[in-house]
């Protein structure tokens, strides 16, 4: 648990550990004063310094227009300034229309934190109803909380065709030929 500053908590003897923990980025120095029983004190002097990770975060869809039902992959990355072995989430909301993000076959939730990998990965757009589809994707550094987001639009059109077939007769004998007749509209 945190120890507020000014205040002492209690340690044992030998070999302690307490975790600093970094809320902004530059030179933290931090005085730590150990009391014994008698009021006797011994401080340190500890000096951090706290570098803010900095990335960017990139997404769009390998097809802008598709068809109701169709998909499309959606190209996400995350580049850092300089490596810091930290690890991101992203969610997306749909701000206009609606539609399905897929991560391979598993269909994922709007406005749930799932985690991503730094460098380029993906997700598959399904559009289920025609119309411009806006989704906003969020990503956040789980380390610093420090968020980036991107809009990626997708339409959405109505299938623009129609299709049947049918035999010209259901009732045949082996090796007889069968009219099928096609109708595209």
């Amino acid at each position: 648990s945190a120890v507020a500053m000014g205040t002492f908590a209690p340690i044992a003897l030998g070999t302690s550990q307490l975790t600093f923990k970094g809320t902004g980025a530059g030179i933290v120095n931090i005085e730590v004063t150990v009391k014994d029983s008698n009021n006797i004190t011994h401080t340190s002097t500890l000096v951090f310094n706290v570098k803010e990770v900095g990335y960017t975060f990139t997404g769009a869809t390998q097809d802008n227009t598709i068809f109701v039902n169709g998909t499309t992959p959606i190209n996400f990355d995350i580049t850092e300034s300089s490596a810091s072995g930290t690890n991101y989430e992203m969610k997306y909301a749909i701000t206009e229309g609606n539609a399905q993000i897929k991560n391979g076959a598993a269909i994922e939730n709007a406005n749930q934190y799932y985690p991503v990998s730094i460098g380029s990965f993906n997700r598959t757009f399904v559009g289920t109803t025609s119309g411009t589809i806006k989704i906003l994707f969020t990503v956040r550094n789980l380390t610093t909380l420090v968020e980036k987001t991107q809009l990626v639009n997708v339409t959405v059109n109505s299938s623009v065709f129609t299709f049947s077939a049918s035999g010209t007769n259901n009732n045949q004998t082996v090796t007889t030929p069968v009219n099928v007749n096609f109708n595209l509209s």
